[in-house]
């Protein structure tokens, strides 16, 4: 699978160390934006959500299409290395070490207890499903944490850009965009210890402590940079960054991966949906899979990814003139002589219209689907705005 195709990202709500839902709405989208989802899960315990969200067979059914995966990371990367509080290293000195939470299985396994408070899910089929979640969980290779270290370790060596823009970010932060920008240089001082060194720093005028502090805050930034790299080499997927990330997380090499981001798909998604005043899942709870499923698989939903792959050329008046006018031209159709004889047709159940090739019934929307279909072709993308997409709203 292409790597442009697959997105790995959470969507749980939490409130510390508890999930206390899903972002709902921003999976379904990440269903009809993407051919796979690897959902990056915290210890499972999106797992009930998941299935009241999509019913019992919906849920096993996702699983089984292969359509969403599940990733339940439980390596943690440490830098700064402290005991009781008390670094274990001079000032602007620091270490990177791995974590990870031991007998991972037997976590995921308990965890999975939470199933049984899920309305109407008899024993037998909560074993089931159990089963298929954890089958259904990508497992990190066995170098996995070696790998990410091995890459932390080598951007320190080699000086690379990627600590001065996540120091330069902290600055930023705290004193504003207009801060000049300050190069860090890197000294391995024994194996595997680095010390930073910056001229530019002893004229800034912050405090010895202050500076150590976001020191530590852009090795942090740097270790989670490339876990998260690592995490899309692992799932051979993308995984999305805000803008003001950007730097850190690409920066050594952001001219190649900023095009992979599938953010700004996702926020075109949410903007012609603002725009064109279309319903979206933020308010719902259920959703019917079989529509989903039928929707993100047509055509309409294909020719509609790459027109949001372009969104960014168009303004918001161009995208809302364009569906607008469109609108407006199948409603004076709609109201012309052939659309009134039209309506009468299905409205008495004549039956069929020569040459339209479609069966009418006494909905009024069969003839809706003859005119836009056979007397106004669209394009694919306003297909999916009119007419594929909203079907996924009706009752």
């Amino acid at each position: 699978m292409d790597i442009r195709n697959s997105v790995y990202e959470d969507i749980a709500t939490r409130s510390g160390e508890h999930v206390t839902g899903i972002q709902l709405g921003s999976l379904v989208q990440r269903l009809l934006l993407f051919d796979r989802v690897v959902l990056r899960s915290y210890r499972l315990r999106e797992m009930p959500f998941l299935v009241r969200a999509f019913g019992i067979s919906g849920f096993r059914e996702l699983l089984n299409l292969g359509i969403l995966k599940i990733a339940c990371p439980f390596t943690t990367v440490i830098s700064g290395m402290a005991i009781n509080g008390v670094p274990t290293l001079p000032p602007f000195h620091f270490s990177f070490a791995t974590a990870s939470i031991q007998d991972p299985e037997g976590g995921m396994n308990h965890e999975l207890r939470r199933l049984q408070g899920v309305p109407g899910l008899k024993n037998v089929e909560r074993t089931v499903l159990e089963e298929k979640i954890l089958s259904s969980v990508c497992k990190p290779s066995g170098d996995y944490a070696s790998r990410v270290l091995s890459q932390i370790e080598s951007d320190m060596r080699g000086n690379l850009p990627i600590l001065t823009a996540a120091f330069d970010y902290q600055l930023k932060r705290k004193f504003g965009q207009d801060v000049p920008p300050v190069h860090l240089h890197v000294e391995e001082t024994d194996p595997r210890i680095f010390h930073i060194v910056s001229d530019g720093l002893t004229s800034s005028g912050m405090e010895h402590a202050e500076t150590q502090q976001m020191m530590e805050l852009a090795t942090r930034a740097v270790g989670a940079a490339n876990q998260r790299l690592a995490d899309m080499q692992e799932y051979a997927s993308i995984t999305g960054f805000a803008d003001d990330e950007a730097p850190i997380l690409f920066g050594k090499l952001s001219g190649i991966m900023g095009s992979l981001n599938p953010r700004p798909l996702e926020e075109n998604f949410k903007r012609v949906i603002t725009l064109t005043g279309l319903p979206d899942f933020g308010n719902r709870t259920r959703v019917d899979l079989e529509k989903l499923l039928k929707v993100r698989e047509s055509s309409e939903c294909q020719e509609f990814r790459k027109w949001l792959a372009n969104l960014n050329e168009l303004s918001d008046d161009q995208i809302t003139e364009v569906v607008r006018e469109f609108r407006s031209k199948i409603g004076t159709l709609l109201q012309s002589g052939v659309g009134k004889v039209f309506r009468f047709v299905v409205a008495a159940g004549i039956g069929a219209i020569p040459g339209a090739g479609i069966a009418l019934g006494p909905a009024l929307g069969a003839v809706d689907m003859f005119l836009l279909e056979r007397l106004f072709p669209r394009p694919g993308y306003l297909a999916f705005l009119t007419q594929t997409y909203p079907s996924l709203f009706k009752e």
